[in-house]
């Protein structure tokens, strides 16, 4: 979520930045209106990309094309000082500017009006926070190490390569550099860490979602086998696809820890939804899991040309407790394609 949010602040910063620098240009009709009607095509088409800030074929060469102006017949973005800093940086960067009690904006948090990240990243750390003190079995150094391993891992998942980032300082420059995010300055997050890539360490250790899923997991194929219970009335597939998450869950897949991640952060950003947090959050858990791995319930009943195969009572089911594929476009884990994504709003 919070990454999706970054992603739309710098799509904003970018368009704010070179639509009102190609739009003369092109109403001019000079000599530079075929190269400036050519980089707000490549601009629109960077803005439609799925992961714009990767180093993808589809969005970064586009990218190029719309900010920068050839020099010497060299195209290139132009570098801040150091020209990269690791992923791990970045994020440690970014939690340790959260924590910092009313500092100014820094990079990559964006201060143009519009920026969310930086508000939102405070208020998902501090839900999260207050989950797990609640919980009582994860704090201190596991609990930011769970808040980290999750940035990271969504770092990687949404391919965020690179992010613009200030203007660095001339050499004889005194005072504090310029804290400005601009549009044409981009910090590259390619560099080596002396960390590995989050392994889900934490989560394996304090592992109270998981813990969770494990202990109603018996309850639960006792309670699906009772014809008097509540479940036996349940289409037998929507039993078969929590079976099938409960199985299939791995803590080091990254989707399945950013699926934690997102439950946590959901169940404390909508308190009222559901009467248990810790129910609520594991359904979030399982939904996400069984919506995105290919060989669930879910997904071949999706897939399915047979006639009659729907998903409707699991889409009711679960969305009687707000849990719908637009609250996955919310939190950033899909993306809107046709206006059916509203309906579940």
């Amino acid at each position: 979520m919070l990454q999706r949010l970054q992603i739309n602040d710098v799509r904003n910063l970018i368009k704010n930045a070179v639509q009102p620098e190609l739009a003369p240009m092109i109403n001019e009709g000079g000599i530079e209106t075929a190269a400036a009607i050519a980089r707000k095509k490549a601009l629109l088409h960077w803005f439609k990309s799925s992961d714009p800030p990767s180093l993808d074929q589809d969005s970064h060469p586009a990218l190029i094309e719309a900010i920068v102006r050839p020099l010497n017949g060299v195209m290139a973005l132009k570098k801040p000082c150091p020209a990269s800093i690791s992923i791990m940086k970045f994020v440690k960067d970014v939690l340790s500017h959260c924590d910092a009690q009313n500092s100014r904006h820094k990079p990559p948090f964006i201060n143009n009006g519009q920026g969310q990240l930086i508000h939102v990243s405070r208020a998902i750390i501090h839900e999260v926070t207050n989950f797990a003190t609640c919980q009582g079995d994860c704090i201190g150094k596991d609990l930011k190490c769970i808040i980290f391993n999750g940035f990271v891992t969504a770092c990687y998942m949404l391919k965020i390569n690179q992010v613009p980032w200030s203007t660095p300082p001339p050499p004889s420059h005194r005072g504090a550099p310029s804290t400005c995010v601009t549009h044409d300055i981009w910090m590259s997050l390619s560099a080596n860490s002396q960390s590995n890539a989050p392994t889900s360490v934490a989560i394996c250790a304090h592992n109270n979602i998981p813990t969770a899923i494990t202990h109603h997991h018996t309850s639960q194929l006792i309670v699906t086998n009772d014809n008097c219970g509540d479940w036996f009335a349940i289409e037998v597939y929507i039993v078969q696809a929590y079976n099938f998450a409960i199985t299939a869950y791995n803590a080091s897949k990254p989707l399945h820890h950013l699926a934690i991640i997102t439950a946590i952060t959901c169940s404390g950003l909508l308190p009222k939804v559901f009467d248990f947090s810790h129910i609520f959050m594991r359904m979030v858990t399982l939904y996400i899991i069984c919506m995105y791995e290919k060989d669930s319930p879910i997904v071949m009943r999706q897939n399915s040309k047979e006639k009659g195969t729907s998903n409707k009572k699991w889409v009711t089911k679960n969305s009687t407790k707000g849990i719908t594929s637009f609250l996955l476009c919310q939190l950033g884990m899909a993306n809107i394609k046709t206006q059916r994504a509203f309906n579940s709003a």
